[in-house]
This record gives structure tokens, sequence and C-alpha cells, in this order.
């Protein structure tokens, strides 16, 4: 990936009992690389690596990408914890933004209160 920045995380762990607080800080290196459209990133610091693809194309695109991170950092069944989050954006430029109907299906939302965007779709 060719852009590369490398900064400074800085962590607060607050811990509080009745008779004491105590305050742990930590400061540690990370490591971030984008690809040149910006679209994907990778992120390292010493406790975790994230993945972040803002515009998906497929999962096939997606995959590739995991296994080269896994490839490159020889991370092997070295790994504690795997999460994957899904988060569907729609960013209107234009219109209202509480209208979704060309955007999604209204099926989805017969069984949710929506009240608060039932009001906005004036």
């Amino acid at each position: 990936m060719p852009k590369y920045n490398e900064g400074q995380l800085e962590t607060v762990e607050v811990m509080m009992g009745a008779n004491e607080q105590k305050t742990i800080r930590r400061r540690s290196e990370t490591f971030d690389f984008k690809n040149e459209q910006e679209t994907e990133w990778i992120h390292i610091d010493e406790n975790a690596i994230w993945i972040e693809v803002s515009k998906y194309l497929s999962f096939e695109r997606f995959r590739k990408l995991i296994k080269t991170v896994i490839d490159e950092l020889n991370l092997e069944g070295n790994s504690a914890r795997l999460g994957l989050r899904y988060i569907n954006q729609i960013t209107l430029n234009e219109g209202n933004p509480f209208d979704w109907e060309n955007w999604i299906n209204s099926n989805l939302f017969k069984s949710l209160e929506l009240e608060f965007v039932s009001e906005k779709k004036l």
C-alpha cells in the first residue's frame, strides 16, 4: 500500500474501587497503510490489526486483502480473536435524508417502530 504513516496510540485504563482509584496510561506505536484511493486501510498497533474497506467491491477482493496481511505479517494461527463487522452506510448528498425508499426495501422496516423517521419523511 503506497500511503504509509506512523503514529502514537495512547490508551488510558481507569480502575475504580471502593477505596482506591488506579489509572494506567500506555503509549504505543501505530502503523497505517492506505491504498492510493484511500478506500482500503490497514491499521497495526501492539494489540490489534484491523482492515477497513470503504468501497467494498467483492468478497474475493476483501479475502485477498486479509490473506495478504496474514501472510506478510506471518500471523498464521497466532490470533486470539477475530471479528468481522459490516457497516452498510448510505450517503445521501441531496434530497431528504430520511427518505430511504429508493435505497432500502420498505419491508425491512415494517417490524420496526420508526415514528421518528416517518415524521421526517414529509
